[in-house]
């Protein structure tokens, strides 16, 4: 059977056995991501909802491959014509593994201070920048219940994504 209609066949199993309410909006997401991005191939089997725009509503978000790369998309919720999105790809050699065998998860916000070396009692404006997104990061997971992405491939560290008020950034160890 040709990959792309295994992804096909797999991406409806996963939409059907979602409540019907979130199965129209995850296909309206990877419907609208085809039409915008046509060159990816989007796994619908691999869509989240949650609320990763810190808005308080929920977001899709879905792994696509383009080439060798895995493609990330966060569309915003309610998913509509007008609805906006935000994509990070990452390369193969950045990847342990092929884009096919990427997976998502969803974590709780947050940034680790030390890897911006900004722990313990760090100062400058690039720290003060830093402790503030995570101030944020921490008051949307705490009150609107936001959450992070994280796309692991292989053995290698994970990306941990998070929206950032203009984009979808990450943070790798």
């Amino acid at each position: 059977m040709k990959p792309a209609l295994v992804a096909f066949l797999l991406s409806a199993l996963a939409v059907a056995a979602a409540s019907p309410k979130e199965a129209g909006e995850v296909e309206r997401a990877r419907a609208l991501l085809a039409q915008r991005l046509p060159d990816v191939t989007w796994r619908a089997a691999t869509a989240l909802r949650a609320d990763v725009t810190l808005d308080g509503r929920a977001d899709v978000v879905m792994l696509g491959v383009r080439g060798t790369a895995a493609v990330v998309a966060v569309v915003a919720g309610p998913v509509g014509a007008g609805t906006q999105h935000w994509v990070r790809t990452f390369e193969a050699d950045g990847l342990c593994a092929t884009a096919e065998q990427a997976t998502l998860t969803l974590e709780p916000l947050g940034l680790p201070l030390e890897e911006w070396g900004c722990s313990g009692g760090a100062k400058g404006p690039e720290c003060e920048k830093v402790r503030a997104l995570q101030q944020r990061l921490t008051r949307a997971s705490q009150q609107q219940g936001s959450r992070g992405v994280v796309l692991s491939a292989g053995d290698c560290d994970a990306f941990h994504l998070y929206f950032d008020g203009t984009e979808l950034a990450w943070w790798r160890r």
